[in-house]
């Protein structure tokens, strides 16, 4: 299977660009939008981010 990773690692240029304090809120942010289903996921992948973040939380 390809696997489109453009966007992914333009996600980890900006995120590598923060202050280490910043990254953490960005990290949990970009996770928390994923798994709302507001950036385009698999199913799966929503349902793993919304039970990691639960546990968390």
């Amino acid at each position: 299977m390809i696997l489109d990773t453009k966007s992914f690692f333009g996600l980890l240029r900006i995120h590598h660009r923060l202050s280490p304090t910043a990254r953490r809120d960005d990290l949990s942010g970009r996770l928390k939008l994923i798994a709302d289903g507001r950036i385009n996921s698999d199913p799966l992948t929503r349902r793993c981010l919304a039970l990691f973040l639960r546990r968390r939380s």
